[in-house]
């Protein structure tokens, strides 16, 4: 590795508080710091280099991506490029190579494993595949990592005299992962890579390393440019700045589509240019995202169930928390006149996960429609269980504190009979389900594709439905009177005949003659 602050930098990143007072500390609630080793997955950009790109991924499966671009290409000389791919295809063999080595030598990635002490912070890594040169985590300098408040310090002792000084503390910034965005890693890449992350700067970095990892194999390295979706079709098109991997990635002149669903990111590429998407043109992606707790988890566990706040000025605000690592938010801030059109007012849908030692609660959403609210902005939370009730502690003001009026109190909605939070999973739906409160009101969520679009439309399908309900007691037939709904056709809001029965933990609702079963969460 270089030893420079910017060359450092190279060795890592582009792919990818201060208390106030109050007048008694007995309403304050300190922040325990955060466990880098969970902290540490996702993708983080730097915040300090001269490096045109630089950036490292961390996976939840203990490996890593480094990348660097010390200095892109000129448009200049993407332009003579141009030119010569058109007259001669010898002459753009002869031109990619000086506009790359032109840039530098340890332009390039480089792929890992990675562990750190959860008690000291200490990074160690050992490469699969490294054509970045003397750049990246290869070398054996000492560095420790620290992740606070989506923020990551690396330290490295450049110097190796045992000690960290200033200039040796360098700082990165975790960058978003919801809807296309974040890093997508194929399943069908065996021993090698195959990945890409999409950036909200409108750029994206491709990797791919074949089963062998050479680095001689010019198909394998990395790919830097820009890219557009049409957010109507879903088109995506690429314009690279930088291409490490030949015929490889995104630089081809395809035709590709893109789409997210719960998790996991389709690549569509006519590669015949018949202008038809064949099966075997379709390529699944997953998402990185930090590890699930264990299902036996006694804190995450604690957490399952539907939440209620019933001291809120809003006219509807509750949790619910499945045990499958998702949590549903719903909220409607104000009913009439305009409910339905009040953006604060919605759903939220995402994963989660519970430190189970500092109790901090992250998220990362799948669908959201209810605006500022909910749990997708970028503020600590900490959740606590006493019993039936659950705590949750927001840092609003970013302070590293929990002041006072920055604790919420949810109680446990009951469960019984009809009343509780109920799920069906055999449905085409990425969501559907029903919370039933004992205050005679129901709401029902329904996610048909996520991330769907979460505009009020009249033929919306994916959003949430609050309303009243009953039940006869003798018949089964159920009544519901709508309050708000911003799921269009969906839900309970047609006039069809329904019927509600419970036998056990199975809900049973049937609508004109058809069922479907709903499981007790």
């Amino acid at each position: 590795m270089k030893y420079s602050k910017m060359a450092l930098l190279a060795v890592t990143t582009a792919f990818f508080l201060q208390g106030c007072n109050d007048d008694s500390n007995s309403n304050q609630t300190t922040i325990p710091p955060p466990d880098p080793k969970a902290e540490v997955v996702g993708v983080w950009t730097s915040d300090d280099t001269d490096s045109d790109l630089l950036g490292l991924v961390f996976l939840e499966d203990g490996t890593y991506v480094h990348v660097q671009v010390d200095e892109a290409p000129t448009v200049l000389a993407r332009q003579t490029y141009a030119v010569s791919a058109f007259n001669n295809q010898a002459a753009v063999d002869k031109q990619t190579y000086a506009v790359q080595s032109a840039a530098s030598a340890g332009d390039g990635m480089e792929w890992g494993d990675y562990s750190i002490d959860a008690k000291t912070g200490l990074l160690t890594t050992t490469q699969k595949f490294d054509n970045n040169g003397g750049n990246g985590l290869s070398d054996t300098m000492t560095r420790y990592i620290k992740v606070t408040d989506d923020k990551l310090t690396m330290q490295i002792d450049l110097n190796k005299d045992g000690i960290i000084g200033d200039d040796e503390t360098f700082s990165f910034s975790k960058t978003k992962s919801d809807n296309h965005l974040g890093f997508w890693r194929s399943g069908d890449s065996g021993e090698g890579l195959s990945g890409v992350a999409f950036l909200d700067n409108g750029q994206y970095i491709q990797v791919e390393v074949d089963a062998e990892r050479s680095v001689d194999n010019p198909e394998n390295g990395m790919e830097w440019g820009n890219y557009a979706i049409n957010q109507t079709t879903g088109e995506l098109t690429t314009n690279q700045i930088f291409d490490g991997n030949g015929t490889a990635g995104l630089s081809e002149p395809l035709t590709r589509y893109i789409k997210t669903s719960a998790g996991t990111l389709t690549l569509e590429v006519d590669v015949n240019n018949d202008g038809v998407i064949d099966a075997d043109e379709s390529f699944d992606f997953s998402r990185t995202k930090p590890v699930t707790p264990p299902k036996d988890d006694p804190a995450a566990k604690s957490l399952v169930g539907l939440w209620q706040n019933k001291d809120t000025d809003d006219d509807l605000l509750a949790l619910a928390f499945f045990d499958d690592g998702t949590y549903v938010h719903v909220e409607v801030d104000e009913v009439a006149p305009f409910a339905n059109e009040d953006e604060d007012s919605g759903m939220e849908w995402g994963n989660y996960t519970l430190d189970n030692k500092t109790s901090k609660l992250t998220v990362s959403t799948i669908f959201d429609n209810n605006g500022d609210t909910g749990l997708s902005d970028d503020l600590l939370r900490y959740v606590r269980v006493s019993g039936d009730t659950l705590t949750l502690e927001v840092d609003e003001n970013k302070n590293g504190v929990i002041d006072k009026g920055e604790s919420f109190t949810f109680t446990r909605a009951k469960s019984e009979n009809m009343l509780g939070l109920w799920r069906n999973t055999k449905t085409s739906n990425e969501l559907l389900a029903f919370m039933f409160f004992d205050d005679g009101t129901y709401v029902h969520l329904e996610v048909d594709e996520a991330p769907p679009t979460t505009d009020s439309t009249s033929d919306e399908i994916s959003g949430m439905e609050w309303g009243n309900y009953s039940v006869n007691a003798m018949t089964n037939l159920l009544i519901v009177d709508q309050i708000f709904d911003n799921n269009g056709g969906t839900g309970l809001s047609d006039p069809a005949t329904r019927y509600a029965k419970v036998s056990g933990n199975v809900l049973t609702l049937e609508i004109d003659g058809d069922s479907i079963d709903f499981q007790r969460q």
